[in-house]
């Protein structure tokens, strides 16, 4: 289905000019978002999880975070336009970052000028997932404090057939699942163990051992023994996602990770690709 003006959709009921003044602004809109989502998959800007683990969050970073957002004040902000006081009050999305940093936050102050649409009250005015894209204004103890350049709710584009780099990945806190790994595919073919019995002979499986066998199904021809100092087990540039290669840090680890268990001395910490 395609719209095709606003003459055809409105049958003569209403105020055409009205109307059609709101599709150019719908139009305006969807082409903003659509150069956004170009230039984030041409660009690849670091995520803050990246400039955290790599030492290089400063004032001035330039940064995207997709996470789980909590508001606060956007009810004062909406009464004092009713009210058309002068100059409104800012309202504030913060979030923690404990995955990255124990007791570490990210706020994020925003005014309603710049919205691009009324949904912005009730998306910024609750607890929801957004993708943040901003630079660093103040680093403040455990508070990083940013301008937002762009604040949005991230979907798949059903334009590549659902499989938008852009809004899946962010949409999956920016991780990729086994199978979309091009060497994995074959995962969706082989039935998930459901029991802790189904698993237990991979226990028996030496740690080497299955680096070997990683390595081999990506094609890394280079696989370096475990030793104390290490920042990963295991580099490799020979990634593909798509047929596109990527660079990736593989750390072998069970369960959920978080910075801290990176090695005992906590070396592993370089962002993976």
């Amino acid at each position: 289905m395609s719209l095709t003006g606003a003459e055809p959709m409105l049958g003569g009921v209403g105020d055409r000019d009205a109307a059609a003044a709101h599709l150019r602004e719908l139009a305006a809109t969807v082409g903003l978002e659509r150069a956004l989502g170009a230039w984030l998959e041409r660009a690849k800007p670091p995520t803050l999880g990246q400039l955290v683990a790599a030492d290089e969050l400063a004032v001035g970073s330039f940064f995207t975070h997709f996470g789980d957002f909590y508001s606060r004040g956007v009810p004062a902000m909406h009464k004092a336009k009713m009210e058309r006081r002068q100059p409104p009050p800012q309202a504030l999305i913060h979030t923690k970052l404990d995955a990255l940093r124990p007791g570490l936050k990210l706020e994020v102050r925003f005014s309603h000028e710049y919205f691009t649409a009324n949904s912005a009250w009730t998306e910024l005015g609750r607890r929801a997932q957004l993708l943040v894209i901003g630079a660093v204004t103040a680093i403040d103890a455990n508070v990083v404090a940013a301008l937002p350049w762009a604040i949005a709710t991230p979907f798949v584009s059903w334009a590549d057939g659902g499989r938008s780099l852009v809004g899946a990945s962010w949409h999956n806190r920016l991780e990729l699942h086994p199978s979309q790994i091009d060497a994995f595919q074959e995962i969706r073919l082989v039935p998930r163990a459901t029991t802790q019995a189904a698993l237990m002979p991979l226990r028996g499986v030496p740690e080497a051992h299955v680096k070997m066998a990683f390595a081999e199904l990506i094609g890394e021809g280079e696989v370096p023994k475990d030793w104390g100092g290490e920042q990963s087990d295991l580099f490799t540039s020979a990634l593909k996602v798509d047929g596109e290669p990527y660079a990736a840090a593989c750390l072998q680890r069970a369960g959920e990770v978080q910075a801290d268990d990176l090695g005992g001395a906590g070396q592993e910490r370089r962002p993976s690709g």
